[in-house]
């Protein structure tokens, strides 16, 4: 007799596919127990029985057959669940994870919940009570995706030590089995308008870096806050401001942005905020000095040119200010004097100088005069007097009685001796003028004012 068609078996698809071609084996033995008794009856009608009870002996025959210690035993060591307990032969799908005291809560069982598998062990936890077995669910995905929104639809009970993965932010979360505790992931990145508004006290910990309000200098280091459980609180970064737009910043600080950096172009200068008010950066001093460069800045100083400028405060307003003009001509340079108050540049000044100490007076006391007319000839004519004029070539006049006859006295040279024993001079007071154009070796810079 030919072999019958059957038709084919069906199995629920939400029963694992292991279960399926084990359900799928015992079909088909069936199925080949009852061809080859019908080829039996049909071969042997006139030996075979073919009434109820003969077909129940059969059918123990099989029974026996498929059992364990049978020729064709059924293997369930592969199946969820173990053998010896009572197994469903498909997944069921629960709306609530079944309790201790649920016949699926049967170690290896495996149910559908909210789109997850999950699967009960003894093992994985609990505590005995009486005769409740210990035990807990188990998803096979403890890690689930999702956008923000979804996650805020999830109950955090449901999903006890799941962690969730938030797509539109890159955030991951954690549950407690109470609440959705932030983990890992960040920081946010966009304007100060589009920072996250809807964060809670379970979201501590997430950080944003801002972009808008560091409007001349879009690029790192970007203002970083971080989610205090209530409000942003700035953790670090600079913002990029002109002198102008500090006031505007301003008005959107708070207690939270304390000791946020501000750095304010042309002036070169970074302030503080210190919760109410601009105050110094940590870097600054406050002062503006005038001071010397050989390679002209690029900004934050001005030439001390003689022109009026204005310098930055610590609470962001400028004061206006008259530069020296050290610039203009040589006759502009000047050195720098130390003292008060503030003047210049002042002009050089010459140096004066005095003497003192008495008069200068004529003092002979002691000098000798010695007359010497070693070889000075004269004739004998006899003179009235004679008139002697110190010094070399000297002419001698002779007048004798007679007034008609003169004399010429030749004289080749001769010397007087003074005799000196010491005297002194006394010097009065001497006024000496001195001009201004000197001055030592120098370097010349060009003069600049921190602004």
């Amino acid at each position: 007799m030919a072999k019958t068609t059957r038709p084919p078996v069906g199995i629920n698809p939400n029963v694992p596919i292991a279960v399926q071609r084990e359900l799928r084996k015992v079909a088909q033995f069936a199925f080949d127990a009852q061809d080859r008794a019908d080829q039996a009856l049909s071969g042997l009608t006139t030996k075979v029985s073919k009434n109820l009870t003969d077909l129940l002996d059969v059918s123990k025959f099989v029974s026996s057959q498929v059992q364990a210690g049978g020729q064709f035993p059924i293997n369930l060591g592969s199946l969820t669940g173990q053998a010896g307990q009572n197994q469903l032969a498909y997944v069921p799908s629960v709306s609530s994870l079944p309790n201790r005291n649920s016949p699926l809560a049967v170690d290896g069982q495996a149910v559908w919940y909210k789109n997850l598998l999950w699967r009960y062990s003894l093992t994985g936890g609990g505590t005995s009570s009486s005769s409740v077995q210990p035990g807990t669910w188990q998803s096979s995905s403890p890690i689930l995706v999702g956008t923000h929104a979804q996650r805020l639809a999830l109950s955090p009970s449901d999903y006890p030590d799941f962690e969730f993965f938030e797509t539109d932010r890159a955030l991951i979360y954690i549950s407690n089995g109470t609440s959705w505790l932030y983990a890992a992931g960040g920081p946010g990145y966009g304007s100060f308008e589009t920072r996250w508004s809807d964060l809670v006290a379970t979201d501590v910990g997430i950080e944003w870096l801002e972009s808008s309000r560091s409007t001349i200098n879009n690029q790192a280091p970007f203002p970083l806050y971080r989610w205090s459980g209530t409000a942003w609180v700035f953790v670090s970064g600079l913002f990029f401001r002109t002198q102008a737009q500090i006031a505007t910043l301003a008005a959107t600080l708070t207690v939270n942005d304390f000791s946020a950096q501000v750095f304010v172009s042309v002036y070169d200068h970074q302030l503080a905020w210190s919760g109410s008010g601009w105050v110094w950066g940590t870097q600054e001093t406050g002062a503006h000095p005038i001071e010397g460069m050989l390679v002209d800045p690029v900004s934050g100083y001005a030439l001390c040119d003689g022109s009026t400028t204005t310098y930055l405060n610590s609470d962001g307003t400028t004061t206006s200010v008259t530069l020296p003009n050290l610039t203009g001509s040589a006759a502009g340079a000047a050195y720098l004097k130390l003292g008060s108050p503030d003047s210049g540049p002042n002009p050089a000044v010459a140096p004066g100088a005095s003497v003192s100490g008495g008069s200068v007076a004529s003092n002979t006391t002691g000098v000798s005069n010695q007359t010497a007319l070693t070889n000075v000839g004269v004739n004998a004519h006899s003179y009235l007097n004679q008139n002697v004029q110190s010094g070399s070539g000297t002419t001698i006049v002779e007048f004798f009685n007679d007034a008609a006859t003169s004399h010429t006295v030749s004289d080749p040279g001769h010397s007087h001796l003074v005799t000196d024993p010491g005297h002194t001079h006394t010097l009065s007071s001497v006024s000496v003028t001195v001009d201004a154009t000197g001055e030592p070796r120098n370097l010349v810079l060009r003069p600049w004012f921190r602004r």
